[in-house]
């Protein structure tokens, strides 16, 4: 698994929260090798690479979006089973507004793991049947939408 490692084995990641003017989140749904999961676009921190840095790389690979990052959101600590290993992940959260919808890159690399790709409101965050990760990403998203 890429990404750089802390000394306790925490693996590093950066995420983008897409939020486009409408109030809906850019999210990709995930297959294996773990769980199926719906996540903001983002994932490993390189070896001395920023986390902004890491999260528009990501953005970019995984979308073919070239936002740019704002402000850091949050963090966010979790562990997961991952090709049956176990990981602790902290990830870094970022915002980038936009007044896009479009993809430039529609079908995901099958190695990403990304099965699909939506622009979700958090009502339909909440209606989701597989997790979202973070759990609570409707409510945070919500919040952001409140302090503008």
């Amino acid at each position: 698994m890429a990404g750089q490692q802390a000394s306790d084995a925490v693996r590093l990641a950066a995420r983008v929260v897409l939020l486009h003017t409408s109030g809906a989140v850019l999210l990709q749904l995930h297959g294996g090798p773990h769980e199926p999961h719906w996540a903001c676009p983002g994932g490993g921190i390189e070896p001395g690479e920023d986390p902004r840095a890491a999260a528009r790389r990501e953005l970019l690979e995984e979308t073919g979006r070239d936002d740019e990052p704002g402000d850091q959101l949050w963090e966010w600590r979790h562990s997961f089973p991952f090709a049956g290993e176990p990981v602790t992940q902290r990830e870094t959260y970022f915002l980038a507004r936009t007044g896009s919808r479009h993809i430039p890159r529609h079908l995901p690399d099958p190695e990403d793991g990304i099965i699909l790709r939506a622009w979700q409101t958090t009502n339909e965050i909440r209606r989701l049947t597989e997790p979202v990760w973070p759990p609570n990403l409707a409510d945070l998203v919500d919040l952001i939408d409140r302090l503008g």
